[in-house]
């Protein structure tokens, strides 16, 4: 069942971590996972990616590997994500 993720983040610098972000693109289609990227108007430091991908266990497998994660900490990301996981009733 596919599941919609909000991914809320604190970042050093929003331009620096969307670099990172975008430089994972092909990574996230081969995955089936779609995100768009978010700053926030109100804290440009806070990132937000929200989109789709086909189930959590696939969701939870890209998102803890050591090259997504040290992307993350290279990108400039702040502390631990906060992480939702949604689907449609």
């Amino acid at each position: 069942m596919a599941i919609t993720i909000i991914c809320s983040m604190q970042v050093e610098n929003f331009t620096e971590w969307k670099a990172g972000f975008d430089s994972h693109e092909d990574g996230r289609k081969e995955a089936g996972i779609s995100v768009t990227a978010y700053q926030n108007v109100e804290d440009p430091n806070n990132a937000v990616g929200i989109g789709i991908a086909p189930s959590r266990e696939v969701w939870d497998s890209f998102f803890s590997r050591p090259n997504i994660q040290q992307n993350m900490r290279s990108s400039g990301v702040i502390g631990h994500p906060e992480i939702k996981l949604l689907i449609e009733p």
